[in-house]
């Protein structure tokens, strides 16, 4: 939804943080399977343009078809922008060293005029709540559902 943001506030900036695909496809089974969160049509949270294709799959790979949707979404938008107004960090990463995460999450905001205060200490490290689990059945069925929908929106040879 970056472009519509960036026509309620004109000049602001995105920041996105992103997440090992497989760990994202886990995680809104999950959601799902537990009926939490928002679901519309079919769909846990964010319904991304191009999802009909994918409406009567099943849970795994209607949210690999979501992940991979909206990151093509965020990718389309945020290129549209223009220099200075996109930062991608990624979760791991933030994890692993949130002091110089935050610190480029600074000065990425700072540069849009953004006035910032300091509220607490940062920790050392994050720990990921989820970690990624050993590879097993349910882990495999994942991975296979990312590969399908990624075979399915790879455009054809000659395309």
């Amino acid at each position: 939804r970056i472009a519509l943001l960036d026509r309620v506030y004109p000049g602001c900036g995105f920041l996105e943080v992103h997440r090992d695909p497989l760990d994202n496809v886990r995680s809104i089974v999950a959601a799902e399977q537990a009926g939490g969160g928002h679901m519309a049509e079919g769909w846990w949270s964010v319904r991304p343009e191009g999802w009909a294709p994918f409406a009567g799959e099943d849970a795994a790979v209607r949210g690999a078809a979501q992940v991979r949707l909206v990151a093509a979404q965020v990718e389309a938008e945020a290129g549209a922008l223009g220099p200075g107004r996109h930062l991608r960090v990624a979760y791991e990463r933030l994890c692993r060293e949130p002091r110089v995460v935050l610190e480029e999450i600074s000065g990425f905001a700072l540069g849009l005029g953004a006035k910032l205060s300091i509220r607490g200490e940062v920790p050392e490290r994050f720990g990921r709540d989820s970690g990624r689990p050993p590879e097993d059945e349910a882990t495999a069925r994942l991975r296979e559902a990312v590969e399908r929908v990624d075979a399915r929106l790879r455009p054809a040879p000659g395309a």
